[in-house]
């Protein structure tokens, strides 16, 4: 007999749609602290002092805007310019 579940046996998965009960558990402690977590954290900075705020808002400030890569680019490049005269009669000068 072959092992696992025979073609088209529903019992034993989830249904479609409805998370598991680890994934509600992570959407719950998500939820915590993007509310009542969020709150804490404001009145937190409003009371911090100047260093304080400035250290503690660049750390949480990566979880939204992670920093970018610093990239090196060296670049190589050939310029030819042809410089020529022009002369020009100004309009109230003298051709003789």
């Amino acid at each position: 007999m072959p092992k696992g579940f025979q073609k088209g046996n529903t019992l034993g998965s989830s249904r479609k749609g409805i998370p598991n009960r680890k994934t509600q558990e992570w959407n719950n402690i998500g939820e915590a602290l993007t509310t009542w977590g969020s709150e804490r954290m404001i009145t937190y900075l409003q009371t911090a002092d100047d260093k304080e705020f400035a250290d503690t808002f660049l750390k949480i400030l990566e979880y939204f805007k992670p920093k970018q890569a610093r990239k090196e680019v060296k670049l190589e490049a050939e310029v030819n310019h042809n410089v020529q005269e022009i002369n020009y009669l100004k309009p109230n000068e003298d051709n003789s």
